[in-house]
């Protein structure tokens, strides 16, 4: 971490420390240039084993870094081991409840359930591209989160208009897998941090949003 970021906490307890992206190494994989070229994202999560979606996302341009100690506050299950990230360009596809795929004609549906079932069987860590969706599409929930509503039918009945006005507003800044990761999640399970392309643009990352989706 940079000296000047401290370790950040949730209700006086350490976060537990997810992952960090050196955007100088995913920046030749970002094709649109949506991310910023350089510096670093830290994810830090509450409560992991109980699908808390309380979250840090912290970004860094600061080059002076040192190798910080887990807090010795911090659950001996919560302190996962290193695993180095590699990178890759793949194909996504918008999952069938978006309103990409609402807008399609009958024909071009059955053409895409095609082209899905060939081309985007992905289901690991991700940056940037659709989200692959365990259940429902991830950006009406990131939607309601933004909202603080609860996501369920009648919140989408009662503010259908305003969710889909927000929702493709959202950017997939990770997905990442949760399955034989996190102590006591026995389920497959996938969690997404999104965010809005204006705070992205202006690297506001404490306007993130995140949730989880299992089987």
């Amino acid at each position: 971490l940079p000296k000047n970021i401290e370790w950040p906490k949730s209700e006086n307890e350490p976060m537990t420390f997810l992952a960090q992206l050196n955007l100088k190494q995913v920046s030749e994989f970002d094709i649109n240039k949506t991310l910023p070229n350089s510096g670093m994202l830290y994810f830090f999560i509450a409560n992991p084993s109980e699908f808390n979606l309380e979250h840090k996302v912290i970004y860094s341009a600061e080059n002076d870094l040192s190798e910080t100690p887990f807090p010795n506050e911090l659950n001996e299950d919560c302190r996962f081991k290193d695993l180095k990230m590699t990178f890759e360009t793949i194909y996504t596809f918008p999952s069938v409840e978006t309103l990409e795929i609402e807008t399609l004609s009958e024909n071009d549906v059955n053409s895409y359930y095609e082209i899905e079932e060939d081309f985007f069987t992905y289901e690991n860590n991700q940056i940037l591209g659709h989200t692959y969706p365990m259940q429902s599409d991830v950006k009406i929930e990131w939607a309601c989160e933004h909202l603080g509503l609860e996501f369920s039918s009648e919140t989408l009945d009662t503010n259908q208009e305003e969710i889909d006005n927000l929702r493709n507003e959202f950017i997939n800044l990770f997905q990442f897998s949760t399955e034989n990761s996190i102590p006591e999640f026995y389920i497959s399970s996938m969690g997404y941090f999104g965010i809005k392309k204006k705070d992205l643009k202006e690297a506001n990352f404490d306007e993130t949003v995140l949730i989880f989706q299992n089987s």
